[in-house]
């Protein structure tokens, strides 16, 4: 990272259409709180309650803040205080950790299905699952400025056919549509190992330690609360 370079980092807490802050999200919060004061790098919580649904928030970043990179995260994620800094690891690509089930490395099968359905509502391109990207870590480079301009122009012209897919099942409203676009438009991707990004860590029983971005996705809230407790107690 340049010393020129302006950087932050942008957490996304939603409290629109039934998405409220949970009690999860304030020890997520204080982790990277925490992390943030260490390598002195400006963290912003920005209220997903704009735009067409508060999922996709996150494509007007650079039309709110004034950045060469942002790292956008979910509220739902703690970071260890172990972790090097985040915009050491890439320049100008976009960057993010692949998705994957209980098996690291593939799609989870739930996952497979909703771009199955999601590429016969939108049949014009189909997407390589082997570079499907988990969209609750992303390190962007303000030359994607345009790329999420264009990406929130075409969910608005689409939000109809993109909420009756989710509707019907289709899982993560923001993160499939995401990936279709950035694939579609060929935009570089550079992937980071799943330390960055770690999901299932409980269930897989794996160290903490040995990760540096962990990300509660898929559970319960009373599960969640209390693995999110635990993790941050452990850490912090």
């Amino acid at each position: 990272m340049s010393s020129k370079e302006k950087v932050i980092i942008v957490i996304t807490a939603i409290e629109k259409d039934g998405y409220n802050l949970k009690e999860y999200s304030s020890p997520c919060i204080q982790s990277w709180k925490n992390w943030c004061k260490i390598h002195n790098i400006p963290l912003i919580t920005m209220v997903g309650d704009e735009f067409i649904h508060p999922k996709f928030a996150f494509l007007s970043i650079f039309e709110k803040f004034n950045a060469d990179k942002i790292v956008h995260v979910d509220v739902d994620t703690i970071i260890h205080p172990q972790t090097p800094n985040l915009f050491d690891l890439y320049e100008d690509k976009l960057t993010a950790v692949k998705d994957c089930g209980l098996h690291d490395g593939v799609i989870s099968p739930r996952m497979s299905e909703g771009v199955d359905k999601f590429e016969k509502v939108f049949s014009d391109f189909n997407l390589n699952k082997d570079n499907f990207f988990n969209s609750g870590v992303m390190m962007f480079h303000r030359n994607h400025k345009k790329l999420l301009k264009e990406c929130k122009d075409w969910v608005t012209d689409n939000f109809k056919s993109i909420s009756e897919w989710s509707q019907q099942g289709g899982p993560g409203l923001d993160q499939i549509p995401f990936n279709w676009f950035v694939q579609k438009n060929k935009i570089d991707l550079q992937f980071l190992d799943l330390r960055f990004n770690r999901t299932n860590l409980l269930r897989k029983k794996l160290n903490v330690d040995d990760n540096y971005i962990i990300h509660f996705r898929g559970i319960k809230d009373k599960n969640k609360i209390n693995e999110i407790k635990h993790i941050y107690s452990k850490l912090w």
